[in-house]
């Protein structure tokens, strides 16, 4: 009697497996081309959005150049860049996808640099990005 309860759901799994079909997805031709320009636009974007950290703003241009090169020379493995948003000049660090990677360097860093926050930057090379 236990063989039978085992049998007879084999049976009906081998039966529904053998009944496999083809699935066949059509899309209209707008779509099509939609989803053409899509890949197009991405390609050819060399930036994407993502976070670092922020570790100093200043109107003084000399004073965040100097800060980048303490930096880099206590930390090499990070990036480093300034942009100038007026009047100030924002020196920030790394490039993360997330606000949690970025936050990870605001930890290490933060008993030199304790005004330091995490800032989103909608203008990350891709090559930049650190794994």
């Amino acid at each position: 009697m236990k063989q039978l309860f085992f049998i007879i759901p084999c049976l009906l799994i081998s039966l529904f497996a053998s009944a496999q079909g083809s699935i066949i997805v059509t899309e209209d031709v707008p779509v099509t081309q939609i989803m053409g320009q899509f890949i197009s636009l991405n390609r050819a974007s060399e930036t994407t959005p993502g976070w670092r950290v922020q570790i100093m703003g200043s109107t003084d241009r000399s004073a965040i150049e100097s800060t980048k090169k303490k930096f880099l020379a206590r930390f090499p493995n990070y990036v480093a860049v300034w942009r100038y948003d007026a009047p100030y000049y924002k020196l920030r660090v790394g490039a993360f996808k997330t606000k949690l990677e970025a936050e990870r360097l605001l930890n290490i860093i933060k008993s030199k640099y304790p005004g330091a926050y995490p800032a989103k930057d909608n203008e990350i090379k891709y090559t930049e990005f650190l794994y």
